[in-house]
């Protein structure tokens, strides 16, 4: 099940999305996301997220396909080199640092 909790992921999809937020309202959003509170946003939690924060996302399959953007090899979970390629992909190129913080634990 693919799932995250490193407010520095979010944060990157969110300003790839156009959409800017400071790191209290990244750790909100996650807090508020996390339903189960096992301390990771689940892919159906991420989706609710997704929804009520950014106004372009307004349908869960326009969230599936953004997830599944990151989602290279369709394993329902991104790992540390699909962001490394997607953000790549969109002109960020991140350095092994700002990986490393985006998927640490």
């Amino acid at each position: 099940m693919a799932k995250f909790r490193k407010k520095s992921f979010l944060k990157k999809v969110l300003q790839n999305l156009g959409t800017a937020t400071s790191d209290a309202e990244i750790e909100s959003m996650i807090t508020n996301a996390d339903l189960n509170q096992n301390g990771f946003v689940e892919f159906e939690e991420f989706v609710n997220l997704m929804k009520n924060y950014c106004p372009s996302m307004s349908s869960s399959q326009s969230i599936i396909d953004a997830f599944n953007v990151f989602d290279i090899d369709g394993d329902k979970f991104i790992s540390r080199e699909e962001i490394r390629v997607t953000m790549s992909r969109l002109g960020q190129n991140l350095t092994s640092r700002e990986l490393d913080e985006m998927v640490a634990e």
